[in-house]
């Protein structure tokens, strides 16, 4: 525990710094109803550090900023003139449209660049884990920002046209895209998105005054900490672990929300809307196995994801022999490769760099190894496919029944009402009825 606190005690000073800023700027977004503005912003700040990146500047670097910097005040420029604009066209969509084309743009940019790829993953999802000391330069310039925003929130909530809100505008957009290019920078897009608008929803779901960016606040530092442990414990990736901690605290506080005023009402709520998504699920599951058996079925594939073991009950010997075999020889090619890709980290962490033909090899076998897995996959999907198609009418039987157990008890007995005083029964009836008598 010593080492998690010594390892993760900076990245955790750096995503309270980020939770304080976001969720301040995040009331304010809501209010005026721009809440794509900041992956509009943070795209743009990304267009410019993708094109920093192809005129040779290391992503974080100085460089870098600047480019993401000017691209992102360009386009508060332009964001400063939606509101007189969105008199035709709302201005959501106008900040919709910025987005779509810089991340159009982007990706022909890096389409054909050397790690393109990883330099996407890079915008995406930052890389929190590696901040250090220099970082916490941004703590100055935040509270520089939040007194600006501050000091201009009055003159925000008007809704007044002409030269001075579009200068009020200016300010709250360059602001805003000056925080989102630092924090894009060291958290990466979707992290950033998510600081902006999950902690003060969830303020939002309980006040409608300062104290919404309280609790936000709080929500916020707790959710963000308990992603940073599950990503140091379970080798994660930062970003997204603490994404989905947010994502998790937002579904809690809703829950919470639904059960405030009456306990009762609210269990039976949140059963009874369980009970109809998952009906829902199986009895859609059940059509599209019927259907297309050969094809992917979301619930299928997650129960024996979990549970491998179900597969053998529609597999026979001879399936069941060839799924045996290509899982161990998936395991060994896996390791094959992790142990290739081990090599290469193991290499530059010790700063002893391979060789051209050492790399080239490495590469080769990387591939030779990863298309042998994609062959044993495909394999084992035909011979699952087939299984399914032979047995799609019992397994949707299953799926049929699951759903109908799943119905409330008085509908069956509403069923079985219906189905007693149905002309079909009574006529059944009356003929058992006669058949007796002429025995008797």
């Amino acid at each position: 525990m010593e080492n998690a606190f010594s390892f993760l005690w900076l990245p955790f000073l750096v995503t309270l710094v980020l939770v304080g800023i976001h969720t301040f700027l995040g009331r304010y977004v809501l209010a005026r109803n721009i809440v794509f503005v900041d992956l509009a912003l943070a795209q743009i700040a990304g267009l410019g550090a993708t094109l920093g990146f192809i005129f040779g500047h290391a992503v974080g670097s100085v460089e870098s900023y600047g480019w993401s910097f000017f691209f992102t005040l360009t386009a508060a420029v332009l964001l400063a003139f939606t509101r007189s604009w969105s008199t035709r066209l709302p201005q959501e969509a106008l900040i919709g449209i910025i987005y779509v084309v810089a991340a159009s743009i982007m990706f022909l940019m890096v389409e054909k660049a050397p790690q393109g790829t990883e330099h996407i993953k890079q915008l995406l999802t930052g890389n929190i884990l590696t901040v250090n000391l220099q970082n916490l330069w941004i703590i100055p310039l935040y509270a520089l920002i939040s007194l600006i925003i501050w000091c201009i929130r009055n003159q925000m909530e008007s809704l007044g046209a002409g030269f001075k809100a579009w200068i009020i505008d200016f300010i709250f957009y360059g602001s805003f895209g000056i925080v989102v290019t630092s924090s894009v920078a060291i958290a990466g897009v979707l992290l950033v998105f998510s600081l902006l608008v999950i902690p003060v929803s969830i303020g939002k779901i309980y006040f409608d005054d300062n104290r919404q960016v309280y609790l936000g606040w709080v929500i916020g530092t707790l959710a963000c900490f308990f992603g940073l442990l599950t990503s140091y414990f379970y080798d994660l990736n930062t970003s997204s672990a603490i994404v989905c901690s947010l994502a998790i605290a937002l579904a809690l506080a809703g829950i919470i929300r639904l059960l405030k005023n009456n306990l009762k009402v609210g269990f039976k709520k949140i059963i009874n809307i369980s009970r109809v998504i998952l009906i829902s699920v199986l009895m859609i599951s059940a059509i599209w196995v019927i259907f297309y058996p050969k094809k992917d079925h979301p619930l299928i594939d997650s129960i024996e994801f979990m549970y491998p073991e179900v597969r053998f009950i529609y597999l026979n010997k001879l399936e069941k022999k060839i799924q045996i075999d290509v899982q161990e020889h998936s395991i060994k090619y896996k390791k094959r490769v992790e142990d290739l890709n081990k090599q290469e980290n193991d290499s530059r962490w010790k700063n002893e760099q391979l060789t051209e033909e050492q790399l080239q090899n490495v590469s080769s076998f990387l591939k030779i190894y990863n298309e042998m897995i994609k062959g044993e996959n495909y394999v084992l999907r035909e011979v699952v496919g087939r299984a399914k198609e032979r047995n799609r009418f019992y397994i949707a039987a299953v799926f049929f029944l699951l759903s109908g157990l799943l119905l409330p008890f008085k509908y069956w007995r509403e069923l079985f009402i219906k189905v007693k005083h149905s002309h079909l029964v009574k006529k059944w009836s009356i003929h058992a009825q006669k058949k007796r008598i002429n025995k008797s």
